[in-house]
């Protein structure tokens, strides 16, 4: 029942699911929620011992195949891929970066405003002095 739902254990334990917020987080139910973590956390580091252990063999099968001449060249090749991969010497790969000048971003910013006043999400509001120099402010429209 790890990850699921209050709700979803109540159901499969017909019960509800307030009782089984109180048993979780009870002094019993931590105790033996953080046993069954220390488990699962032991159950891990076995597993990774057990591959640990196994990579000196999974590399002697690659040596061997890289260094036997009457391998088919394509396992060959892609077996002394593998090694160099996970030896840090891997395929060289491109990546590509493009970065947006100013000004783009500018009239990016400015359509925006442009179909948020459309949308009716913001209106223009217009300002002017005695000297008749106005300017145009956007706020959020109040529904």
């Amino acid at each position: 029942m790890e990850g699921q739902s209050n709700e979803r254990i109540a159901q499969d334990l017909s019960i509800t699911p307030v009782a089984v917020s109180y048993t979780l987080n009870s002094d019993i139910g931590r105790e033996k929620i953080e046993e069954l973590q220390v488990i699962g956390d032991l159950d891990t580091a076995s597993v990774i011992r057990e591959i640990h252990d196994l990579i000196p063999h999974a590399l002697q099968v690659h040596g061997d195949i890289v260094k036997d001449e009457n391998m088919d060249p394509r396992i060959r090749q892609k077996s002394a891929d593998s090694i160099l991969d996970r030896g840090g010497f891997g395929r060289v790969t491109r990546v590509e970066a493009h970065m947006k000048h100013e000004k783009d971003v500018q009239r990016g910013k400015e359509e925006i405003r442009k179909r948020a006043v459309e949308l009716g999400l913001i209106k223009p509001v217009i300002e002017c002095s005695s000297n008749e120099l106005c300017t145009t402010q956007l706020e959020i429209k109040d529904e």
